[in-house]
Order: C-alpha cells, then sequence, then structure tokens
C-alpha cells in the first residue's frame, strides 16, 4: 500500500517471500496468487494478518498445533487443548484460535493485540489477559459459550460491545 504498512498481494508464483520490516499487517487473499510460496520471512513488525491470509500457501500445508508467523500467533489447528504462547508473541491474528478444543489459553507477558474474532467459538473457561494488552478486535472473544471468568488488564482502552457477545 502507499503507506508500506499493509501487504496486499505477492506475485503470482513466488515461493520465497519476504515481508519487509515495517510491514503491520498481512491483509486477506494477499497470498491468493501465490500457494506456492514455501518459504516466508515475516517482519518483526507485524502486529496483525488478517483471517485465512496465509490459508491454502505451501507454508501453512501440513502445520499442526500453534503456527506463529514471526512476531503473531497466526492459527491454531488440529485438536490443542492448551496454547501456550512463547514470549515475544506480540499480537493474536484475526480468527487465530476459532477452535472450539482450544479450552486454556497461557498469554506472553509480550502480547499487545488481539485481532478480530480472535478466540470466536473456542472453548475457553478462563481468560487472564496480560498486562500489555491495549487493544481487542470486535467479536475478540464472542460465542464462547464455556468462558466463566476474564480479567483484564488495567491499560486496555477501549471494549467493544461485540467483544464477549454470545458468551455466558
Amino acid at each position: 500500500t502507499a503507506d508500506g504498512k499493509t501487504l496486499v498481494m505477492v506475485g503470482a508464483g513466488a515461493t520465497d517471500v519476504v515481508v519487509a520490516e515495517g510491514t503491520e499487517i498481512i491483509a486477506a487473499g494477499s497470498f491468493d496468487l501465490a500457494l506456492d510460496a514455501l518459504n516466508i520471512q515475516f517482519a518483526t513488525t507485524l502486529k496483525n494478518i488478517e483471517a485465512d491470509a496465509l490459508n491454502g500457501t505451501a507454508w501453512m500445508r501440513d502445520k499442526n498445533g500453534a503456527v506463529a508467523a514471526g512476531p503473531v500467533l497466526y492459527k491454531v489447528i488440529g485438536d490443542v487443548n492448551t496454547v501456550m504462547m512463547l514470549s515475544g508473541i506480540t499480537a493474536v491474528a484475526d480468527g487465530a484460535v476459532k477452535n472450539p478444543s482450544v479450552e486454556n489459553i497461557i498469554f506472553a507477558d509480550t502480547v499487545t493485540y488481539i485481532g478480530i474474532d480472535a478466540f470466536a467459538g473456542s472453548g475457553l473457561k478462563e481468560v487472564v489477559l496480560p498486562d500489555a494488552v491495549t487493544y481487542m478486535g470486535t467479536g475478540a472473544f464472542k460465542d464462547c459459550v464455556a468462558l466463566v471468568s476474564v480479567t483484564l488488564p488495567a491499560g486496555i482502552e477501549e471494549i467493544v460491545s461485540s467483544t464477549f457477545s454470545g458468551c455466558t
């Protein structure tokens, strides 16, 4: 894009991709023409990867469990009960943990950003957000019907009305 912060398209047939430093967002559909992309080097400046942006790529093939793309937890795949984020993860991507088998999440202290629908429909029962979290996207925890307890950080700046919609 003009601001240099959003990756919107990777060239057709690309197999080796370097996401430039300064890039903050990988837009949905940006890899639609580069499904052969196998080797992807992610910028340390990434803040979000929009839902399914990397799906279908060779890089995603055969992945299972918690999948990180640089500093972003991108997706949780398969029958995973507990996700433990490693230090250095700064964001949870849009739709990353839409996985009903996930009942427990242990956040890295470095997480600042939780994307749109990040945990929607997951089996989470309790959430303790780290103090570093300042942003939660729309529907971040929607339809988490097992969720009974949430501990919010003091620094959270805004919680939109649909963040916890459909929770008990």
